[in-house]
């Protein structure tokens, strides 16, 4: 009994002694987690160079900046300099300028701070395609058509110097390269630093490390995030937990002084797809979750932009997927981490036998649109009063294996610069370490507009001199309704006339819905039922003299599809086919065309019982919208 007890009693002090020990290894995890963290500054080069120059852009804040992290950097810590150069020239090239502006990173840093010799780790990052991609996804000052070529070609997995011959090509070059490129050539330098607390206030670019946090309540650091369904870029309110982030959403906004400052909103998509839809529908979710703070709060200044596939994300909810096996997650994680472009690890990522799971657990998390680098307030009590739903609901739904591709992909890998352009003094465009726009000076107002009527006419029916007007009114996400007059009305003396009044309604169901608010509806397949009537008096000299009326009623059918580099305009194709029924009365004019004679034997009815086609229509589409909401973005 007493070796029994004595055996217990030291299993009992062994077990004790686990405890405590657990405890320490959590607490001291725990505390370096809040005393250390990343910070980052970036310096920029001059053109075809690698001297670092404290003169040039904003280098001399950065400097500056610099001399403050390392004060406060974390003993043994390392710096690491990642350098780029921009898109133009041999590939090759590029790569060994980018290695010279890392070694004369490091040599500056060793000359101004000497003990950090040998802790510093350079890396060429050849040419900077994805910082191009980022700095021009949501920049008003390039057109949303040359918008989507430049992110067309940077996501491609072309070639590096085939892109650049295709980046030359388009119209908009001397504008991308006059007001993006400078911010291109830079190096970014990261260290660790104690205390981040008190250092980030002082450096706005300060980027701080994130962690995922899949319950469906909060994003990376914490802040409400709205999740979206597959493929949509409307709030579900009922949809993972968004009914709670949306009171969030508003008990943070509804402090004054968080509505001061420009409210950043960034969306996210999933890789999977094309990647220029996918950096629309992240900008287009971020617009989304926009629209809906400005219903809240009307005097709030929002920002979006996107960041298109989150292949970051992803890997932090694979980390954190409990429903993964060790192996698993670790195969997954190396296939995101390869140097393999995102159509390939997308691919291989679908063949793997734990994508099922991916699908279901952890691509929902990564389809979001976030409210990024705001203080968060306190907790509090929120408000009493459900925060309201958004203009536009669809029932809740919940992700499931079932739903099918997504139209997102991921970001394509960098690739390579002979900076050999004439350089350019025009103020340059560069994106913070938070990922937001920064520039000298650089100032843009932007209407965001929502389509209510489009105005239309028939190219055909105008070619032959018969005027003509429509209207159509979209309603929903899917349906619109149309109206048209057409009203030639004209004749020369007895010998030719062409007056025609015609006036008709339809009713169309699209195929494909649109956003409902924006300027891109009306677009794709479409049918519906038509119904119109006339009057009419045709003369042509003595071959067609025939007054009359007539009905028409049967279905429409066609296509409409955007037209123009900005697609401000549509192009739209009809074709009718249904009844028709025209009772009509022949005349005869005298040989001198003073009069003109009935001819009531030659009068009688036409029918047209879905025989020959009623309508025939190439229409020029113009949309006419209203604002919606009003941002101002000013950098400075």
């Amino acid at each position: 009994m007493q070796v029994k007890l004595h055996k217990l009693l030291a299993n009992s002090t062994a077990g004790l002694k686990l405890v405590v020990l657990s405890l320490l290894m959590f607490v001291n995890v725990f505390y370096t987690r809040a005393q250390y963290n990343d910070a980052s500054v970036r310096m920029n080069f001059a053109f075809d160079s690698a001297v670092l120059s404290e003169n040039y852009m904003s280098n001399a804040s950065a400097m500056a900046k610099l001399d403050s992290m390392v004060a406060n950097m974390a003993d043994g810590a390392s710096v690491n300099v990642i350098t780029f150069s921009s898109p133009e020239g041999n590939c090759a090239y590029n790569l060994n300028l980018s290695r010279s502006r890392a070694e004369s990173v490091r040599k500056y840093i060793v000359a101004k701070y000497p003990a950090l010799e040998g802790r510093i780790v350079i890396e060429a990052g050849a040419e900077s395609w994805d910082e191009l991609r980022r700095s021009v996804q949501s920049d008003a000052r390039l057109s949303s058509y040359a918008r989507t070529q430049v992110l067309e070609i940077a996501a491609s997995d072309k070639d590096a110097d085939v892109k650049e011959t295709e980046l030359k090509a388009i119209p908009a070059y001397k504008s991308l390269y006059s007001n993006y490129f400078r911010g291109l050539r830079y190096a970014e330098i990261s260290l660790r630093i104690k205390n981040l607390a008190e250092a980030a206030p002082q450096h706005t670019n300060v980027a701080i490390s994130e962690s995922k946090n899949n319950t469906g309540n909060a994003g990376a650091n914490g802040e409400p995030v709205v999740y979206y369904s597959l493929s949509e870029d409307f709030i579900r309110p009922d949809y993972m937990n968004n009914s709670l982030n949306l009171r969030e959403i508003r008990r943070i906004l509804s402090k004054p002084e968080n509505r001061q400052k420009t409210i950043v909103i960034e969306g996210a998509a999933s890789p999977e797809g094309p990647v220029s839809v996918n950096i629309r529908l992240g900008i287009a979710r971020a617009e989304n979750l926009a629209n809906w703070i400005i219903g809240q709060f009307p005097d709030v200044k929002v920002e979006t932009r996107s960041k298109g596939e989150d292949w970051e994300g992803l890997a932090a909810s694979i980390q954190d997927c409990e429903s993964l096996e060790a192996t698993a997650k670790q195969e997954l994680l190396d296939i995101i981490a390869s140097g393999e472009t995102p159509a390939r690890k997308e691919a291989l990522l679908k063949a793997h036998p734990a994508y099922g799971t991916v699908e279901t657990d952890c691509l929902p998390y990564i389809r979001y649109a976030r409210i990024v680098g705001l203080e968060l307030p306190a907790e509090e009590e929120l408000p009493a009063e459900e925060a309201e739903a958004p203009a536009t609901q669809q029932p809740a739904q919940q992700p499931t294996s079932e739903e099918t591709q997504e139209t997102e992909q991921p970001q394509q890998p960098e690739i390579p610069e002979t900076e050999n352009i004439a350089a350019t003094e025009e103020p340059a465009t560069v994106e913070g370490q938070d990922g937001s726009l920064s520039g000298t000076g650089v100032k843009y107002k932007n209407i965001g507009k929502n389509m209510i009527v489009a105005a239309k006419t028939n190219l055909l029916f105008d070619a032959v001199t018969a005027l003509n007007f429509e209207v159509e009114i979209p309603i929903g996400d899917r349906f619109s309704i149309m109206a048209e007059d057409v009203f030639p009305w004209w004749e020369t003396g007895n010998k030719y006339c062409f007056q025609l009044w015609e006036m008709g309604v339809e009713a169309r169901y699209w195929f494909k819905p649109w956003k409902t608010v924006g300027m891109e509806k009306l677009r794709g397949w479409f049918a519906g039922p038509y119904v119109m009537s006339a009057k009419y008096d045709f003369q042509f000299d003595k071959s067609i003299n025939y007054q009359g009326e007539f009905w028409s009623a049967g279905v429409t059918a066609g296509y409409a599809m955007p037209i123009g580099k900005k697609k401000r305009a549509n192009l739209e194709f009809s074709l009718s086919y249904g009844y028709m029924e025209s009772p009509f009365r022949h005349y005869q004019p005298t040989d001198d065309y003073t009069k003109l004679i009935k001819d009531p034997a030659n009068n009688g009815t036409f029918y047209n019982i879905f025989k020959y086609p009623t309508k025939a229509k190439i229409s020029l589409v113009l949309p006419i919208g209203i604002p919606t909401s009003k941002k101002e973005v000013s950098y400075e």
